[in-house]
């Protein structure tokens, strides 16, 4: 999605926005951590979801480097086991749907009829099926 213009902040946002919209009571750590999650980003850029889902130890790398500059801004994210799940989910549909918002010619793309799969598999693991359904078609 680098393509795409999106700033950190508008992502980070969204990302919260939608853990709000999905999650019966979230903590401030779950908040913070959608608020500051890819803070480490500049440091490494955003590569593609494709390329790490390809390159497990490419993603393990850039998943260190990312966590390292975020922990020298003072960002530390520690999470429940649930909460890390919300904020995967979260952060996943925030890219579903800005896509879906900018660019809706590439969610026909095989990737992406995968990751909407995907997000539809773990939303119905967190029994929030029919509240990401909504927001997926509230944003067509």
């Amino acid at each position: 999605m680098a393509h795409i213009r999106e700033t950190l902040a508008e992502h980070h946002a969204r990302v919260a926005q939608i853990i709000l919209a999905l999650h019966p009571s979230p903590s401030a750590a779950l908040l913070d951590a959608a608020l500051h999650h890819d803070a480490g980003e500049p440091r490494v850029g955003d590569v593609p979801w494709p390329a790490k889902r390809d390159n497990p130890a490419l993603a393990q790398a850039i998943d260190e480097v990312e966590r390292a500059a975020r922990e020298r801004l003072g960002i530390h994210i520690n999470l429940s086991t649930i909460d890390k799940a919300y904020l995967k989910l979260s952060d996943r549909l925030a890219g579903y749907m800005h896509v879906q918002h900018t660019a809706p010619h590439l969610l026909a793309q095989r990737d992406w009829l995968e990751d909407r799969l995907a997000i539809e598999l773990q939303a119905a693991q967190l029994g929030v099926a029919p509240a990401v359904s909504r927001l997926i078609e509230g944003a067509s």
